[in-house]
């Protein structure tokens, strides 16, 4: 059941939530890699982030901390990428 404010429904708000959580799970995933790290160790430090306690109760709601967890990694994520194609070049 969609909860409603105002007539606009929340569930839009929580998927984007939810949606920008597992960008940031991913992007976490990634940025170990490019560290070095083993697959293994970059698993268990996903499995890390979405088990702490802030961002595992807040996730489904709709409030903007986890967006902005999200598209902080991803342009973390997007930085070291090219930074290793650019030291690749070299």
């Amino acid at each position: 059941i969609p909860i409603k404010l105002f007539g606009v429904s929340l569930v839009w708000l929580r998927l984007i939530n939810m949606v920008s959580l597992l960008i940031g799970a991913a992007s976490l995933y990634r940025v170990a890699r490019l560290c070095d790290a083993s697959r293994t160790n970059a698993i268990i430090a996903s499995v890390f982030f979405l088990n702490f306690g802030a961002v595992a109760f807040l996730s489904y709601e709709g409030r903007p901390d986890l967006l902005a967890i999200g598209l902080s990694l991803w342009m973390m994520e997007r930085f070291m990428s090219a930074l290793a194609k650019s030291d690749s070049n070299l």
